[in-house]
């Protein structure tokens, strides 16, 4: 199970980040150290918790130290510090992911290739007077899917932490042109040098390769076709509808908002009301 929520806008941004990414993951170790029957728990962290390694400095492996330049990758390492406590104190069988730079259908956290790919699948033109030489780790969200359930599924693992991404840095300049190459009429212009005063290193993917096997299966361009085709189609269906007629029992995969218990009224997919659906997983959990 994966449990996951990215709040933006907030009035009191850090006080929600530490609700949200910190002790909900807390409340979920909880429960599933009163539930034997769960195997394991896989929560959702972040490359935020690395925040200010330099790309010089990567690749960048689990046991570096934190250095969040945000609320939202402070408390993500608060996160996986109970992860680990939970994991190796305690006996609970609990692993974080970090994840990277996700693009593809039904994403909705924006991703630097991502906005390029929105725009692109979109119809709109890209014109910025510099980035092209921004380099970031994009991964495509098949491949993110993939390492996390090569988590869940591997039969034991060694460590609390676990990058999941490619390793490599790939410019904007590179997406924009892997673009213009599947979609040769798109209007994607990015001038020289760097817009993003952060550069970031690579994540180091050796741990994950190691116990489970998992590589990165997309290149960029591959990753960004297949995304484009799928968009193409539609959108892609609402976060909770796994839980539509029941079937929601039969996945492998239960999208829980770790905040359901504190929503004043309905959050509807579609026509359903996905709040009281994820209560029922609870309840049935």
């Amino acid at each position: 199970m994966t449990a996951n929520l990215v709040v933006q806008g907030a009035t009191e941004p850090k006080l929600v980040a530490v609700a949200v990414d910190a002790e909900a993951v807390w409340d979920l170790c909880e429960v599933v150290r009163a539930r034997p029957a769960v195997r394991r728990l896989v929560t959702l962290s972040s490359r935020s918790v690395y925040g200010a390694y330099r790309p010089e400095e990567g690749p960048v492996g689990e046991e570096a130290a934190p250095r969040p330049v945000g609320f939202y990758g402070a408390a993500k390492a608060a996160a996986d510090l109970a992860v680990s406590r939970y994991k190796h104190a305690l006996g609970v069988d609990v692993v974080a992911a970090r994840i990277t730079g996700p693009y593809g259908p039904g994403q909705r956290y924006p991703t630097h290739a991502g906005e390029l790919l929105d725009a692109v699948a979109g119809g709109r033109p890209v014109r910025r007077p510099a980035g092209a030489d921004d380099r970031y780790e994009t991964v495509y969200v098949k491949d993110t899917v993939a390492g996390v359930l090569s988590l869940l599924d591997a039969p034991a693992l060694s460590h609390a932490v676990y990058n999941v991404g490619t390793g490599r840095l790939v410019t904007l300049g590179e997406v924009a042109a892997a673009l213009r190459r599947l979609v040769p009429d798109a209007v994607v212009e990015l001038g020289p040098g760097c817009a993003d005063p952060v550069p970031r290193a690579a994540m180091c993917v050796e741990r994950i390769r190691a116990e489970t096997g998992f590589t990165s299966a997309w290149t960029l361009e591959t990753g960004l076709g297949d995304a484009l085709a799928a968009m193409a189609e539609g959108p892609a269906p609402e976060p909770g509808s796994v839980f539509a007629g029941g079937r929601w029992a039969a996945t492998r995969w239960v999208w829980i908002d770790p905040m359901v218990g504190q929503h004043r009224g309905p959050v509807p997919v579609g026509e359903l009301d996905a709040t009281e659906l994820r209560r029922d997983a609870l309840a049935e959990w």
